[in-house]
């Protein structure tokens, strides 16, 4: 019974791709799934707990006369500020980012997958806590984090790539420099040239803290 719904699913999602290409079919992969997993649980219609800071913060990201102890994880609120999604219209960019981060995984996974291989593995991660706990604590920043830390992996042999995605990673959560060693061993084991991925890794660091520094 499993195998005929896989291959259903297979056969659909390659009807989909020679349709609109592999890159739209990511978006309509990731956006079904978001909706499903919004039926899974109860989504909120407004920010909640720690996303009403972050809402606050679309209104003006840089009123330092606002006591707001979250502002120095600006970086989700202040795309949302710049995209005109503030105050209550906030939560529907975490949304955004949530379907872009399932769709990274989708497209990312199906360049050596199969279809429903992709899907899968992309529905563990949209049925789980990065997405469900998204959609019921709305306005949180965590899921921007996720797609970081995912670009990161992607481009993890650029060092020119990877740089200003480690420097956005801190500036959206602070606690994101807990996983830096990691990625940093990510970069060294997918480097050929280990002679120069010690002082590579130390330079990218580096340049990525600065910014994170300078706006504390």
């Amino acid at each position: 019974m499993h195998l005929k719904v896989l291959n259903k699913a297979t056969t659909f999602l390659l009807y989909l791709e020679q349709k609109f290409g592999i890159y739209f079919n990511s978006f309509i992969v990731s956006f079904i799934l978001l909706c499903c997993a919004a039926i899974y649980v109860t989504p909120s219609i407004a920010p909640m707990e720690l996303g009403r800071g972050y809402a606050s913060l679309t209104i003006d990201p840089f009123d330092f006369s606002e006591q707001n102890n979250l502002r120095y994880r600006i970086l989700t609120p202040f795309m949302a500020y710049c995209l005109g999604l503030r105050g209550s219209l906030y939560i529907v960019f975490p949304l955004i980012i949530a379907s872009l981060f399932l769709s990274a995984i989708y497209f990312y996974i199906r360049k050596t997958q199969t279809p429903s291989e992709s899907l899968l593995i992309t529905m563990v991660i949209c049925f789980s806590s990065p997405i469900l706990f998204l959609l019921h604590f709305q306005g949180y920043v965590d899921v921007t984090s996720y797609l970081l830390i995912l670009l990161i992996i992607i481009f993890i042999k650029k060092i020119y790539v990877w740089t200003p995605l480690m420097t956005l990673l801190l500036l959206n959560h602070e606690s994101n420099v807990f996983i830096i060693p990691g990625l940093l061993y990510f970069y060294n084991i997918n480097t050929p040239n280990k002679a120069k991925v010690a002082f590579s890794a130390i330079l990218g660091f580096t340049f990525a803290l600065i910014p994170f520094l300078l706006y504390q």
